[in-house]
């Protein structure tokens, strides 16, 4: 790597910051005594029988079906299928009887995708020379939130304090 030039940004995302320096210590501890721990860390750790039940038979109908061909070789829309999007919006109307528009949906690969896509879409400095920041409480682990802004200076925390 030493005959690339990274930039400013690419600078800042080797660095072993926020979240990836806490799923780094995560995964020191888990690794050090793998029966003594339970991962109930950041994110998506646990595994629940009733979800992974679920993936395994979408999963099993997708390859019965054929339909992981155009799952993994082929373009689709860059918004996502319309049948997820559509699934979606018929959920928030009949729960929360909200209409939605597909325009109106983002699909992401994650929540930490997403904050990072909303963080630096909707903060840091527009058109005019303004800098909008993200004010974040940094409990319980919003912290780690911390390195996936582009710019400097987007992420001010804050701590809650009970006072009894």
């Amino acid at each position: 790597m030493s005959d690339l030039e990274l930039s400013k940004i690419g600078q800042k995302m080797m660095n072993k910051v926020g979240v990836r320096a806490i799923m780094h210590d995560i995964q020191e501890v888990l690794n050090s005594n793998p029966s003594k721990y339970i991962n109930l860390s950041a994110g998506n750790p646990t595994l629940l029988p009733e979800v992974y039940k679920m993936w395994e038979d979408s999963l099993r109908n997708i390859l019965n079906n054929g339909e992981l061909e155009n799952m993994v070789s082929k373009y689709g829309s860059s918004y996502g299928t319309y049948e997820l999007i559509d699934c979606i919006r018929e959920y928030f109307y009949n729960n929360y009887d909200v209409k939605l528009e597909r325009e109106n949906i983002l699909i992401t690969s994650g929540s930490q995708n997403l904050f990072f896509l909303a963080l630096n879409s909707f903060c840091g400095t527009n058109d005019k020379s303004d800098l909008k920041r993200a004010l974040i409480p940094m409990l319980p682990d919003y912290a780690g939130y911390s390195g996936v802004a582009l710019e400097k200076n987007i992420i001010g925390g804050f701590l809650l304090l009970s006072q009894k």
